[in-house]
């Protein structure tokens, strides 16, 4: 999808989309299915902000068509889809969670003491530069 969608931003078209069924070959399991359905969005001079907002107003949209204009409950949590997404920088998310700033600047080895110290298996060849 993404390639022909770029193709023709380059070409002059401002907005493009596309629906499409996507298979991938890999595993299966209760989380995850290797053919799925994804819509793809490519717009010309707009930033992430403006693709945030096209995103939400599509869900939204989306959601409403199937719902109505109620709150959506979500494996038991209520949802209010018509309001403003919560938007927080990934940093700023890791942070709450882990309590783990990485807006401070890190070395390498503090930044894998930090993954030791939370659990985050590191592979050899993560380790090493060269």
């Amino acid at each position: 999808l993404e390639l022909h969608l770029k193709r023709l931003i380059v070409g002059g078209m401002e907005r493009v989309y596309e629906i499409g069924r996507i298979f991938r070959n890999e595993g299966m399991d209760a989380t995850h299915n290797p053919e799925f359905t994804m819509i793809e969005v490519y717009q010309a001079y707009a930033d992430f902000h403006d693709i945030m907002d096209l995103t939400e107003g599509i869900i939204q949209h989306a959601a409403k068509a199937v719902k109505g204009d109620g709150p959506v409950n979500y494996q038991g949590t209520e949802i209010k889809i018509n309001e403003p997404f919560k938007r927080v920088h990934m940093v700023d998310a890791i942070k709450e969670i882990t309590g783990v700033d990485f807006w401070q600047d890190l070395t390498f080895e503090e930044a894998v003491a930090l993954a030791n110290e939370k659990h985050v298996p590191v592979e050899k060849h993560y380790t090493e530069v060269g």
